[in-house]
């Protein structure tokens, strides 16, 4: 069981030092707090695009394939999955989310592969009476990609990292900045500087392949 323990020291120059420790099991100081956490945070690091196909390759649900496939091809996040069935424009390629952070709706686009697996899954499920596309909660979908990340990967991830792996293997793949934009409705600050972590087989072979000039 996991415990956070903070200890505050004050000094006579009004300066005041604030630490925050991780510690396991129970603090036997008498001068800190105790603050026990009842959520268990996972990584959000980015999967490799072979880990994520050696992900995607052993899911046999197709509820659970469908999630994470829309998942690693858009970005959304957790409280944008609560769409319709009708916010699926299938002729022009894109499904229409409200934007749970800019307080609008945005466009996710999506391959011709994703729209398809879409399809599927919604002509084989069996429960039609909520229009809801994936009757779940946001708990639920963290659940799914937590068992499934640590069963196929043995290390157990938030629903954040698809996030995060979505925007890494976008840049790796050359998709242009505007498009993931687009999806992921954030600015290209926010992108670089957060999101983008690009794995080092990829940095060394960009470096190798596009030299900035000839040498003698």
């Amino acid at each position: 069981m996991s415990y956070y323990s903070v200890n505050r020291t004050k000094r006579y120059d009004s300066t005041a030092l604030e630490t925050l420790t991780l510690e396991q099991g129970k603090t036997g100081s008498p001068n800190s707090e105790s603050i026990k956490t009842g959520r268990k945070r996972y990584s959000n690091d980015p999967l490799t695009r072979q880990e994520v196909e050696q992900l995607l390759g052993k899911v046999d649900n197709l509820r659970d394939y469908t999630l994470l496939l829309l998942g690693f091809y858009s970005g959304v996040r957790v409280g944008e999955l609560c769409f319709d069935y009708n916010s699926i424009v299938w002729e022009k390629g894109y499904v229409s989310i409200w934007d749970e952070k800019k307080d609008r709706y945005r466009k996710i686009h999506l391959p011709e592969s994703v729209l398809n697996s879409l399809r599927r899954y919604w002509n084989e499920r069996q429960d039609r009476k909520s229009p809801k596309f994936f009757d779940i909660s946001s708990k639920s979908v963290e659940r799914i990609i937590q068992r499934w990340t640590r069963q196929v990967l043995n290390k157990p991830k938030s629903w954040h990292c698809v996030r995060h792996t979505y925007i890494t293997l976008s840049f790796e793949s050359s998709i242009p900045i505007s498009i993931v934009i687009e999806n992921t409705g954030d600015r290209p600050a926010t992108i670089l500087q957060y999101y983008t972590r690009l794995s080092p087989s990829f940095i060394k072979g960009e470096i190798n392949q596009k030299l900035l000039f000839k040498t003698v």
